[in-house]
């Protein structure tokens, strides 16, 4: 009995060590787009890109407090205050943003059914057919994408990104762009599975270049402190680890 009790002991200890410890990091309010597994699972407080910047707060001395929004609602909150930062900036951030080193790099493709035939060659191929795309595809993608989203009647944008799928299985919409690793989650999603057949084969057209996404700060010195706290993740082979954790590729 007096070893369980000093065991018990040590265990309270720890524990009230780890309590204090996350309790002296300093608060950071970030915006969180919802809507974007695997990098963010919201109602579960995790995710590829979510764990990698909540952890190298932490070694920060930061205790995120995650703001959650629409993806598309998160560049303007930052840029009114209303929040100290934000995840999945890319360099079309807000002018008064201080921008992390890259992040997370998401991997966008035009994907169509295989039996469609549908080629997409180049961007302007996108222009004869009907899309779908992710939320402020036009701020994210490289030029000439906006001109020939804004130029298709056929072109249109969700912030729930498991009607994407929908649309494509459904056929609904000849393409859909996404990050290979968002459409491939939503494609499990039971939402997607209990309307459309969404076993049929697919095509990836990689007409896109990889895309980064940083983290924005409003604060210089949380942002300095951020990056060698990211670079030390990397060094570490601890970033490497929570992308594998889901499934992606390092």
């Amino acid at each position: 009995m007096p070893r369980f009790t000093s065991l018990l002991a040590g265990l309270v200890c720890l524990a009230s060590a780890q309590t204090a410890s996350a309790q002296d990091l300093e608060p950071i309010s970030v915006a969180v787009g919802l809507s974007l597994p695997p990098y963010v699972i919201a109602d579960e407080r995790r995710g590829m890109e979510y764990d990698i910047v909540r952890e190298a707060l932490a070694d920060a001395g930061y205790r995120m407090e995650p703001v959650f929004m629409e993806f598309g609602d998160v560049p303007e909150a930052l840029a009114r205050g209303d929040v100290d930062a934000a995840m999945t900036m890319s360099e079309r951030a807000p002018s008064n943003a201080a921008l992390s080193e890259v992040a997370i790099v998401y991997r966008n493709y035009a994907v169509t059914l295989e039996e469609s035939g549908v080629a997409i060659g180049s961007i302007e191929d996108l222009a004869d057919h009907s899309v779908m795309a992710f939320q402020n595809a036009r701020l994210h993608l490289p030029d000439p994408y906006r001109a020939v989203a804004d130029g298709n009647p056929g072109y249109g944008e969700v912030a729930e990104q498991y009607r994407q799928n929908l649309a494509l299985f459904t056929g609904e919409v000849e393409v859909v762009v996404a990050d290979i690793n968002i459409f491939n989650w939503f494609t499990d999603d039971p939402r997607v599975a209990s309307m459309a057949d969404a076993r049929q084969p697919v095509a990836l057209h990689a007409i896109f270049p990889p895309t980064v996404y940083r983290v924005g700060f409003r604060d210089e010195a949380a942002r300095d402190a951020f990056d060698a706290a990211l670079a030390a993740l990397r060094a570490s082979g601890r970033y490497d680890a929570i992308v594998e954790s889901y499934g992606g590729t390092p």
